[in-house]
């Protein structure tokens, strides 16, 4: 989870992280948690999953589910105004 909010706030944008998750036959078990992530890096949305132990986090998260969250467009912008680092990017290949 740390990862994607790092990757959120460097990139200032919401980030969707979707995920796998579930029991796939006797070697392969998926961890889930699918999550939405706003550009300072908050939570907006988490579908929960496993721990890294195996056991479910949360049992009303158990089951497969949609995650949902609003976008801000003025929380993108007010962003991008305070912590200004595309003018320090030279030769960027990427561009907003």
């Amino acid at each position: 989870m740390f990862l994607i909010s790092a990757r959120a706030i460097e990139n200032q944008c919401y980030l969707l992280a979707s995920a796998q998750y579930g029991e796939h036959n006797e070697k392969r078990k998926s961890y889930g948690h699918s999550l939405a992530i706003d550009p300072w890096g908050e939570v907006l949305s988490d579908a929960g999953g496993y721990d890294s132990m195996g056991s479910i986090l949360d049992n009303d998260l158990a089951t497969p589910s949609i995650i949902v969250c609003d976008i801000d467009h003025g929380k993108l912008k007010t962003t991008r105004e305070r912590l200004p680092i595309r003018m320090h990017r030279q030769n960027c290949l990427y561009s907003w």
